[in-house]
């Protein structure tokens, strides 16, 4: 039996906690306990510590995470013992793993930092190990001037190389000189279905965001479109789905313009198949990104058959253009979005609706497990 080790800086801290970007990761480890490989997870957490999820061995390491890694200002002597606490922390807890469990192979799920654990274990140990870029690690870590030729070494010493998505599996051939394969990642989100449940009930337009309430995933900017088409905003009605930084602030945004009556904050909701009633029951998924690969929500729409509003990233103005799923517009910009909102007629979703069902396939969990084993 091969043995496995991901390395992530994300999972869930049980099996209900379907919060973050973790999701999939969790899903993905299931999918290669069906294929009779053994798993085991390294990641941080509140403290030291082992978790059995699902079979599955967490092994954590201690870290604050009042705020993410990226949040961190190094110019602050408090964030920075923070930042070298957490790779300190993380290269001897992922080093004593690996020493314990002797794995034939390492996964690094974001090519930084986890990527570096991966490095420094096929350093000592002589363990290959694949990178499965996710976004931030080469949008954002990538071009910082330390961290970038950091990046560069971890991707050169990979055995394989991966992205979830086209226009990231570009950079990182840009970066590395070498292939890089396109793997979407995608959770297991449930059956696919093709009209809203309410579609013949509601005379509402029904928006949907899901994702963190911070900047770089945009809901200030839905927001601001929405202040923006007020005086249409009696025909729509919108949820909003996620926690974050920027939670507080824009619900007193919403109460100032006088919106709450239209708007409805669920916070965080672990529950995937509550999620997936509400994305049923909507007539378009909004996803105001101001950076993001494909983000895990777009492909839950996909199999929910519920298409989207995105701003004009490179991967979803593709796949919006590809496969007609949806609208799209300029990145950052509410008053483009506003303009989107102010068009829209309850009938509109109907002719990109199904052609979301093509697109749920491509962003099968288990396809891109199938591909990794293949490899592996």
């Amino acid at each position: 039996m091969k043995k496995v080790l991901i390395l992530t800086h994300n999972y869930p801290r049980n099996k209900n906690d379907r919060q973050n970007a973790g999701i999939f990761v969790h899903d993905f480890t299931k999918q290669l306990l069906k294929k009779n490989i053994e798993v085991s997870v390294v990641c941080p957490g509140q403290n030291d510590s082992k978790s059995i999820i699902e079979n599955v061995p967490v092994y954590w390491f201690q870290f604050d995470q009042e705020r993410k890694l990226g949040q961190l200002h190094l110019w602050n002597p408090v964030d920075l013992i923070k930042f070298v606490k957490f790779f300190t922390k993380g290269i001897e807890r992922s080093g004593e793993v690996s020493k314990k469990l002797k794995p034939d192979f390492c996964i690094a799920m974001w090519a930084f930092p986890a990527g570096f654990f991966a490095y420094l274990i096929w350093k000592k140990y002589q363990v290959g190990y694949a990178i499965w870029a996710l976004g931030s690690d080469i949008y954002v870590y990538a071009r910082l001037p330390i961290a970038g030729l950091l990046i560069k070494k971890i991707l050169n010493n990979a055995k394989y190389l991966f992205a979830d998505g086209i226009d990231l599996s570009s950079r990182v051939s840009q970066i590395s000189g070498r292939k890089c394969a396109f793997l979407p990642s995608a959770s297991n989100f449930g059956a696919i279905r093709t009209k809203p449940k309410n579609e013949s009930k509601s005379k509402k337009i029904v928006l949907t965001f899901v994702g963190r309430m911070e900047v770089v995933k945009g809901p200030d900017i839905l927001i601001d479109a929405l202040i923006g088409a007020k005086d249409v905003i009696e025909n729509f009605e919108v949820n909003l789905i996620g926690d974050g930084i920027l939670l507080d602030d824009l619900k007193k945004r919403v109460a100032g313009e006088g919106l709450g009556y239209y708007l409805r904050f669920y916070g965080n909701i672990s529950d995937k198949g509550k999620i997936a009633k509400i994305l049923s029951m909507s007539n378009w998924l909004i996803i105001p990104s101001r950076s993001d690969s494909i983000p895990l929500v777009f492909s839950e729409a996909m199999k929910t058959g519920l298409p989207v509003i995105a701003s004009n990233l490179p991967d979803l103005k593709y796949l919006i253009n590809k496969y007609r799923v949806g609208l799209y517009f300029e990145m950052g910009n509410s008053a483009k979005l506003a303009a989107i909102i102010r068009s829209l007629k309850k009938e509109d979703s109907v002719s990109f609706r199904k052609n979301t069902s093509h697109v749920a396939k491509i962003f099968n969990v288990g396809n891109s497990v199938e591909r990794i084993v293949g490899y592996i």
